[in-house]
């Protein structure tokens, strides 16, 4: 484990890598964990109403997570160019946030609904080409641990942080805004994803040439 750890640390697109990951998992979370309050809060929808809008909504973001996969696999196969996994991530990670400020700061109900399904497509698309460049940066033997570590990352950065600042956030901006601090709470919290776009795009500099040392020190047997 700590030889995967050393190995992993080593190779700088896959240090980009997590912390874009890991970064664009505390927006999910956050936004995920507040949605729902948001909206009853200033909708005013119901508690039915808004449980049956988030469920349609995630359900149609599966798309993303397929079309994320298969848009990295074709355009680098098409353009003979790996970097395209996390240039997928990078630009649909960035073509999300305009959508997320609309979710937020858009007074319309339905022009908010739609943005929300927008947002949840372009949300899962980093996934598929994420883990793939994760199992492809090492031997056989250390995917199993690659794959946990970006797991760690997601979720320690993702979980155990999106929820709790965009909470802060209300609290600290409610005196000024009242019920309206969680809508600017969220707007603060989600441009993350901006940073996180970066990290994709930084590590995509580095990839073809630790992809190379990957593949050569397998074929070398270790």
């Amino acid at each position: 484990m700590g030889e995967t750890l050393r190995f992993l640390w080593s190779k700088r697109s896959f240090r980009h890598l997590g912390l874009g990951a890991g970064l664009h998992a505390f927006v999910s979370y956050g936004y995920g964990t507040w949605t729902a309050p948001f909206l009853l809060r200033s909708h005013e929808l119901t508690l039915s109403e808004v449980g049956s809008w988030l469920a349609l909504i995630s359900g149609i973001g599966v798309i993303g997570t397929f079309s994320g996969g298969y848009l990295g696999d074709k355009l680098s196969s098409w353009r003979n160019d790996t970097r395209w996994y996390l240039w997928v991530s990078g630009i649909s990670t960035l073509v999300m946030v305009p959508f997320q400020f609309m979710v937020f700061l858009h007074g319309d109900l339905w022009m908010v609904i739609g943005s929300m399904f927008a947002a949840s497509v372009l949300g899962g698309m980093f996934l598929g080409p994420s883990f793939a460049i994760a199992h492809a940066l090492v031997a056989p033997r250390m995917r199993a641990v690659a794959s946990a570590t970006l797991l760690f990352l997601i979720n320690i950065i993702g979980m155990g942080l999106g929820p709790y600042v965009v909470g802060i956030l209300s609290d600290l901006l409610a005196p000024a805004y009242a019920a309206d601090s969680l809508r600017y709470a969220l707007c603060i919290a989600l441009t993350a994803n901006i940073w996180a776009s970066a990290h994709y795009f930084l590590g995509a500099r580095t990839l073809r040439g630790d992809l190379q040392a990957a593949h050569t020190g397998s074929s070398n047997g270790s």
